[in-house]
């Protein structure tokens, strides 16, 4: 059983207060589940209520959830405020109690009806966006919430053993996913042991995308058989604690052909050119355009369809963006999918997926299933 380290909530909370400060905002009501979670530690299982945190300038938060999130909230937030409410119009008269009269209030939501709701309420204050101060902190990761993706990696590493017996089985699809997502699951319980698993933020994603199927970048599994010749896009996704790594291979069933084996050369070399590009002070675009330039010399850009990676974390695709466009500089402790892919019609998708820790020494390859044709040839 490992134990994992707190997450150093009172830094979180002092850095977002300070940049309140810097924008004369007097409290900030923050929305998105993501961002509750953040500050205040506390999720819930679903958010088809309303669940809020309330930041003051200075001092501590207040945080709002339903009544039947009550006793959870109070066992797994350190804010020592927790006010609750059973019907939904009472939330809002709690959000008027706590913010009426203030002069500029922050506001971080990702539903337009929300933003609308508060902008009513509120109609005497000054209503400032500040999702992007908070996407801002959570770009850098703590020493907390390194540890919970690097075990989250390293549980992947674990269900593409179990993908690659299946696959060398031929079996379906849904069974190739499914018997990835069981190990991972299987493999946390056995980590964790009985105490400190806090199991419904380990929710996990596996697909298996097979032959001509392949070429979709996000299709759904399907009970297709494995078959020789087949290009096979795996993908294995699990949270720790709510943080998540992504690993992602692509796998050759069977001897490949000669055009196969071009397709997925070319993917690997676009894919270790971008990791190789990323260090502290460099772009993100510079790595969008580290791997683009492989498939630009050797003809195979029209079949991209997406940018080279993103940021993860406490979702699956958070900011930075590996883009061009996206200008974000790279810092330490920022963690990243490198994805670079290629996707070849009627033949297939080839795409691999690290999960990436920006360091001082350059950067970290945090899932390190084997690549290469040898390794991934069944």
């Amino acid at each position: 059983m490992i134990k994992l380290p707190e997450f150093p909530y009172s830094s979180r909370l002092k850095r977002l207060q300070e940049a309140l400060r810097l924008k004369n905002i007097n409290k900030a009501l923050v929305l998105k589940p993501e961002n509750t979670y953040y500050l205040s530690l506390f999720q819930a299982i679903i958010y088809s209520r309303p669940i809020a945190v309330i930041i003051p300038e200075e001092g501590d938060p207040t945080l709002i959830v339903p009544y039947l999130d009550l006793e959870h909230a109070r066992e797994r937030s350190p804010i020592p405020e927790v006010k609750h409410y059973y019907h939904e119009e009472e939330f809002y008269k709690i959000l008027k109690e706590e913010l009426t009269d203030t002069k500029k209030l922050g506001l971080d939501t990702d539903s337009l009806s929300m933003y609308f709701k508060i902008r009513e309420l509120f109609r005497d204050s000054e209503v400032l966006h500040i999702s992007e101060d908070i996407e801002r902190l959570r770009m850098i990761k703590d020493e907390a919430e390194i540890r919970r993706i690097r075990l989250a990696a390293e549980v992947t590493d674990f269900g593409m053993k179990e993908v690659m017996k299946a696959l060398s089985e031929r079996q379906s699809e849904i069974n190739v996913a499914t018997r990835g997502e069981y190990a991972m699951k299987m493999r946390l319980a056995e980590v964790f042991g009985s105490e400190g698993f806090y199991p419904w933020m380990n929710w996990t994603v596996a697909a298996a995308l097979s032959g001509p199927r392949s070429f979709y970048p996000h299709g759904m599994v399907s009970g297709r058989k494995i078959q020789d010749g087949d290009v096979i896009i795996v993908t294995l996704d699990i949270a720790v604690e709510g943080y998540r790594a992504e690993n992602e291979r692509t796998f050759i069933v069977g001897k490949p052909s000669p055009e196969t084996e071009r397709y997925f050369n070319l993917m690997e070399e676009a894919h270790l050119s971008a990791i190789k590009s990323i260090s502290p002070g460099r772009l993100t675009d510079e790595v969008d355009r580290s791997s683009r330039n492989v498939f630009n010399v050797s003809s195979t850009l029209k079949y991209t369809k997406h940018r080279t990676g993103h940021g993860i974390g406490l979702e699956i695709h958070e900011k930075p963006f590996l883009a061009e466009g996206d200008g974000t500089v790279l810092r330490n402790g920022m963690v990243l999918c490198v994805e670079p892919g290629i996707y070849v019609p009627k033949l297939g998708g080839f795409r691999h997926s690290d999960t990436v820790l920006v360091n001082d020494g350059g950067c970290e390859v945090l899932t390190k299933t084997p690549k290469g044709l040898t390794a991934l040839s069944l």
